[in-house]
């Protein structure tokens, strides 16, 4: 069920940023590649980590939903399926935006 989530994920997010960036003008566009590929050279490990400090009770993101008032209490993500979901689409995203990427400029 993991792996079809995290297909769909991509393709859902993927697609259309492969197109957008297809679409956009050259000096943008190498800005937006750049951009995607910037995970590939971060050691897995790190972003791992990187994800966990964001999901955790007291992380970045229960911390701005605090901040903003859609929530009352911290949400509980890390080490739950969500989060495993989240992670995965954020690590396989640039292996759907590049191929997608190449076949749109075609």
């Amino acid at each position: 069920m993991t792996a079809a989530l995290t297909t769909v994920g991509t393709i859902l997010i993927g697609y259309p940023l492969a197109y957008f960036i297809s679409r956009a003008p050259a000096r943008q566009r190498a800005i937006y590649l750049f951009l995607i590929l910037v995970p590939f050279w971060t050691n897995f490990i790190i972003r791992i980590y990187a994800w966990i400090m964001i999901l955790r009770t007291e992380g970045l993101l229960n911390t701005f939903l605090l901040k903003l008032g859609i929530i009352q209490l911290p949400l509980e993500i890390l080490y739950t399926p969500t989060a495993v979901l989240i992670a995965m689409v954020y690590e396989f995203l640039p292996f759907m935006v590049l191929p997608l990427y190449t076949s749109s400029r075609r």
